[in-house]
């Protein structure tokens, strides 16, 4: 008993030690990658984060704090419903396509670690986009930004619970246009019929309840929350649901989807 206990223990931690050493060096490889296109990333990053800020501003015709601070964050969870759907569905569709997928495969891996790893280098180039949407959404409509620190949790949870749908739909969809399209309509539908840029209540009761089992929609309040200083019950449960669609996302992408391509 005394000694499988240990040897028990020594497996797990060879495991988990070949798993982060997987994740370290395909992150690493991803990030350079694109390393020559990062300006431009993030520049459209920006763009597209305050057009979605300043769109809907138009379109309430109002600049209060709270509408603002509802809009604002709405855009920052918006860009990592790009990065963990769209951009992780394109990156992977593209390796499909140009048969890097089959390099991957040959390589003692896992799929989970190359997902979060695809997650993580998209990631390093939204990040500095969020926060200049904050900081400007902040000054143009007026409200105090007061961080609270479980948004270092929110955001990988957030980009985390949508990489498997990002990777069922890259993976799945053999087409890479198709498997475009399908990501885009994806996100369009979370940004006009999910409770992320228009408030729950203002939403058909249909949608309401589809809002409800969508991560957006958790991902939406738990960042909302993070901007105010208190922890609440109501953030804390957030991410808890959060953790669950990352876990049950990844799971399910290296349970079921094909690895190697016949």
């Amino acid at each position: 008993m005394t000694s499988t206990n240990p040897s028990r223990l020594d497996a797990v931690w060879r495991r988990f030690a070949h798993f982060w050493r997987n994740y370290y060096h395909l992150s690493a490889v991803i990030v350079l990658e694109f390393r020559q296109w990062i300006t431009m990333i993030l520049s459209i990053s920006v763009l597209l984060n305050l057009g979605m800020v300043f769109a809907f501003s138009f379109i309430s015709g109002s600049r209060e704090p709270e509408i603002g601070r509802y809009f604002v964050s709405g855009a920052a969870v918006m860009s990592l419903v790009t990065l963990g759907i769209m951009m992780v569905a394109q990156d992977m569709a593209q390796s499909r396509r140009n048969g890097a997928i089959l390099y991957y495969a040959s390589l003692p891996i896992s799929k989970t670690a190359f997902i979060l790893a695809v997650v993580t280098g998209n990631g390093i180039a939204a990040v500095p986009g969020m926060i200049i949407t904050l900081l400007v959404g902040s000054w143009y409509f007026g409200f105090p930004l007061a961080l609270n620190p479980l948004i270092f949790a929110v955001v990988p949870l957030s980009a985390i619970s949508l990489a498997g749908v990002g990777a069922a739909i890259g993976l799945g969809i053999p087409n890479w246009r198709v498997a475009g399209l399908v990501a885009q309509a994806t996100m369009f539908f979370i940004m006009f019929f999910a409770p992320v840029m228009i408030p729950f209540d203002r939403l058909p009761a249909v949608l309401q309840y589809t809002g409800m089992i969508l991560p957006p929609t958790y991902a939406a309040q738990a960042f909302r929350a993070a901007l105010q200083p208190e922890i609440t019950a109501t953030l804390l449960r957030d991410l808890a649901i959060l953790a669950v669609f990352g876990l049950g996302s990844l799971a399910i992408v290296a349970r079921t989807l094909k690895w190697r391509l016949e």
